[in-house]
């Protein structure tokens, strides 16, 4: 099964090479297909933000010009798949710490989750292991 963060590394991957004109070209077919948005601004019009707007694959993203729309997009992208790798590693490290697992790795994967995590039960069970830890620091 495919993720939606498989999709976001395969479209990063397939932006590297090209043209900024060939990027924003993609990009909007992928607004297209993935039910997103492009808008671009309206000079004459004093309600219009002035701004090129895009959404694709849930990544939504403003900019003055085309290449700081397409920049702001791959950044944007970017940070969504490394935090999804982040996320997976630090909740890994809080199911199965084994003894390789020190404190402070402990501290910072449950960090991440608390943040990041759409899981409630991860971020309820990280939060309960910080308490824990910060009374034994406490106590020590």
């Amino acid at each position: 099964m495919q993720s939606h963060f498989d999709d976001l590394a395969a479209a990063i991957a397939q932006l590297e090479p090209m043209t900024t004109a060939a990027r924003l070209d993609f990009l909007v077919n992928a607004a297209i297909e993935t039910s997103g948005e492009f808008h671009l601004p309206d000079p004459g019009n004093n309600w219009d933000s002035q701004q090129i707007t895009l959404k694709a694959h849930g990544i939504f993203v403003t900019g003055i010009g085309r290449t700081e729309v397409v920049c702001n997009w791959m950044l944007a992208a970017q940070r969504q798949v490394t935090l999804r790798d982040e996320l997976r590693a630090a909740e890994a490290l809080m199911r199965w710490p084994g003894q390789a697992a020190s404190p402070i790795a402990l501290r910072n994967a449950c960090q991440i989750i608390r943040e990041n995590s759409i899981d409630a039960t991860m971020r309820a069970a990280a939060r309960d292991l910080l308490t824990g830890m910060t009374l034994t620091d406490r106590a020590a």
